[in-house]
């Protein structure tokens, strides 16, 4: 399996799972990123914070995939 734009790839997936916390809010996954990381807020409107997992940080980065449409 040969992918030409790894980077490309890579945030395709993290989109599709931002795109899956949106989808699947009731998913436990869902309710534990809204609970330590956007409360107060929607998933396209979530802010980076200073303490947060390498994993958040990178479905954070890809939002704009989402963003974008």
């Amino acid at each position: 399996m040969g992918f030409r734009n790894l980077r490309a790839f890579n945030e395709a997936l993290l989109a599709k799972q931002g795109w899956r916390l949106i989808t699947h809010p009731s998913s436990l996954v869902a309710q534990v990123l809204k609970a330590k990381y956007y409360p107060n807020a929607q998933f396209l409107q979530a802010k980076p914070k200073q303490h947060m997992s390498y994993s958040w940080r990178s479905i954070l980065q890809a939002s704009w995939v989402l963003k974008k449409g």
